[in-house]
């Protein structure tokens, strides 16, 4: 404790600790910060052109362009990627503030953007001129300030190991390469630590330029390194898209292994677990497409193929069939993926359907319901092969891939009802198809004697994504009937209605600060679980209380906000 209160005492007695926001402060006079100054021949240029870029004592400046700027970042290769763009900046400035005495990035869309407030950097100024200079070495040499590089088994970047492999121009900018290492997670874990193992290095592009507006590009160059057989796809998608799409056809080119940053669009592969990873950079002012990667990895397409097999509804004979078939079945979910790609990014006319009337909503409804039932009746029909009996694909993947295709059903549905008289009748639907789903609608003889398949942890995690979804779109009307559906369903299905009313009662106070007239319904449920706490029996009882007390704990909370 004694060490506790020094450190503390010796913190108010650091320089900025009297600028700490809310503490009282004697009146100190302002002092300007002083703006280091450099000599004009003691800047290297490292790479000319528009956006010349200079370096001096480690560090690299970027004098101040009065213009908006974009980056692309990608990974060149390592760790098993090739050519794999990562998630950067959007569109900003860079400002700089003499006060503080240093250059700022400002995002110039404050919608899409990842970065939550402004970035400070060095600033300097050319002696003898009022040219300004942004020190963005710190931000271009290490991820997290303007990219981000980790994922897959890459954990943490190395410091210290960081160089500039080179640099050059480009018409509208500056192209620097970097190598950077980063730490490799091992498949070994000590208790709750992923241990590291090792290195690996990773050389990465990074292409700052100037905002501007240019033609769509209709040239699609694909790696050299691309299988045969999904080039092949993709030559079959492009060749679909141009007979659908005549006046503005797309072109196919073969590039080298490694496809540049300043190539527009490119189709890639790489030894990661991916099977069709996209990453689009669009206009902002006109939409089209200004940069596109489809990279192509080497995992398994059994998820689509069951994706595509239930969406279409194929036949329980044909699907068998069409599931010990590895070959033609991959063929046929990278045709469709490819194909869905090109229509949506390069004529994205395909917009979410909304009910525009009660017709459409019934008929959307009925559409639902003949779906379920329709893979209730699949998986019951009589027992689906496992592995040994020459299918790919067990019946405990098909069960959880019903599940998922169910809730993303509940979500279209929900939205479609958006503003209809009929929207509380839907979610009182959704909330009833939920507990059936945990109680194993679509669950086999087999998958029962074989245990729990999805984990309740799981089942919580799909099920608070359709509320949430559910949520977004609610009326206060349509939530007008949750107390008496929570109140019939924990009659009839007892410990099976626990997890959906649990789920919903978490994502409804979720949502409370932004849609402060639910307030209503949590008051509702809360008087619903007091009663149920005194006149239930034991496990619902235990249940009501404790919902009861989450629901109530809330008044506390907004208490201590205000």
């Amino acid at each position: 404790m004694k060490r506790t209160i020094l450190r503390y005492a010796l913190l108010l007695t650091l320089p900025w600790a009297d600028l700490t926001p809310g503490r009282a402060s004697e009146p100190m006079l302002s002092k300007q910060p002083v703006i280091e100054e450099l000599a004009a021949d003691s800047l290297q240029r490292i790479c000319d052109g528009r956006l010349p870029i200079y370096t001096t004592g480690g560090e690299f400046w970027l004098e101040i362009p009065d213009c908006e700027l974009r980056l692309l970042v990608q990974v060149d290769r390592g760790a098993g990627m090739r050519s794999r763009p990562v998630q950067s900046l959007t569109t900003f400035r860079l400002t700089a503030d003499r006060e503080a005495g240093l250059a700022r990035v400002q995002p110039t869309d404050t919608l899409t953007t990842a970065v939550s407030a402004p970035t400070p950097l060095p600033l300097a100024r050319v002696a003898g001129t009022e040219r300004m200079l942004a020190g963005i070495g710190q931000a271009v040499l290490f991820s997290g300030k303007w990219y981000a590089c980790d994922g897959g088994i890459l954990r943490q970047q190395r410091i210290g190991h960081e160089r500039l492999l080179g640099a050059d121009t480009t018409r509208y900018g500056t192209r620097l390469r970097l190598e950077a290492w980063y730490d490799v997670e091992s498949p070994e874990r000590s208790t709750e630590i992923q241990l590291s193992a090792g290195a690996l290095p990773l050389e990465i592009s990074l292409l700052l330029e100037e905002s501007h507006t240019t033609k769509m590009p209709r040239e699609v160059v694909v790696s050299s390194n691309l299988p045969t057989e999904y080039a092949e796809a993709v030559r079959r998608a492009v060749a679909g898209f141009n007979r659908s799409h005549r006046q503005t056809p797309l072109t196919l080119h073969r590039g080298d292994e490694i496809l540049p940053l300043t190539t527009p669009l490119g189709v890639t592969f790489d030894g990661t677990d991916e099977r069709l990873t996209t990453a689009v950079r669009r206009n902002p002012q006109n939409g089209q497409v200004e940069f596109l990667r489809l990279c192509l990895g080497t995992a398994s397409w059994e998820r689509e193929a069951l994706q595509r097999a239930l969406r279409i509804g194929i036949p329980y004979r044909r699907l068998r069939l069409w599931l010990t078939d590895a070959d033609q079945r991959r063929s046929t979910c990278i045709d469709e993926a490819l194909a869905d790609v090109m229509t949506g990014i390069f004529d994205p006319r395909a917009k979410e359907v909304t009910a525009s009337s009660r017709k459409d909503l019934g008929k959307e409804f009925r559409r639902t319901r003949k779906q379920l039932d329709r893979w209730k009746r699949f998986m019951r029909r009589e027992r689906i092969p496992a592995r040994g009996d020459h299918t790919e694909i067990p019946a405990a993947v098909l069960y959880a891939e019903m599940l998922d295709r169910a809730q993303q059903l509940y979500l279209r549905l929900a939205k479609q009802s958006r503003g209809t008289a009929l929207q509380g009748e839907i979610i009182e639907w959704i909330a009833r198809g939920l507990i059936a789903d945990g109680g194993g609608r679509f669950a086999t003889p087999l998958i029962r004697a074989n245990g729990q398949v999805i984990p309740p942890r799981e089942a919580a995690r799909r099920n608070k994504k359709v509320w949430k979804g559910v949520l977004a779109v609610a009326s206060l009307r349509s939530l007008a009937g949750m107390e008496r559906l929570f109140h019939s369903t924990l009659e009839t299905s007892g410990p099976e209605a626990f997890a959906m009313q649990d789920d919903f009662v978490g994502e409804l106070l979720e949502a409370l600060p932004a849609r402060p007239e639910f307030a209503a319904t949590a008051e509702a449920l809360e008087r619903l679980y007091e009663q149920l706490a005194d006149t239930a029996d034991t496990e619902t009882a235990l249940f009501a209380r404790l919902e009861g007390q989450r629901l109530a704990a809330r008044h506390e909370t907004t208490k201590t906000s205000n």
